[in-house]
């Protein structure tokens, strides 16, 4: 089984480095870009159409939005994984995350929800 190349937009260094552990031991993701902000993260997006499988982006970023990279992700990767992992994703935010392209959205606290689905996206591979 290959590596499943994963994108993250994700604004908090801390965070950053959890996510890129937690994927580690996860399953076989390798992170092949990070960005911190929309516009490095279109940037990255244009300039890397093939190399990611799975994305995961954080709604509330310093510059820009995470909604508008939920269809950005989407529209460059019709067939890549999208997933919001936010403190800000209420039930209502995942509804509008799912109607933009979002496969699955999480709060940072559904930390055993992300990784069951992680998981799963793992097994598929």
């Amino acid at each position: 089984m290959g590596q499943v190349p994963v994108f993250i937009v994700e604004d908090s260094q801390h965070m950053q480095v959890a996510l890129r552990d937690l994927l580690h031991v996860t399953g076989p993701f390798e992170v092949v870009g990070v960005a911190e902000g929309e516009t490095d993260a279109t940037d990255w997006l244009q300039d890397h159409k093939w190399a990611w499988r799975v994305a995961i982006v954080d709604l509330l970023l310093p510059e820009g939005s995470g909604f508008s990279l939920v269809q950005r992700c989407r529209s460059e990767s019709p067939d890549g994984k999208v997933i919001v992992f936010s403190e800000f994703a209420s039930a209502g935010v995942k509804d509008r995350c799912l109607e933009l392209g979002a496969d699955a959205a999480f709060m940072k606290s559904e930390m055993n929800s992300f990784i069951g689905y992680l998981e799963q996206v793992a097994a598929a591979a």
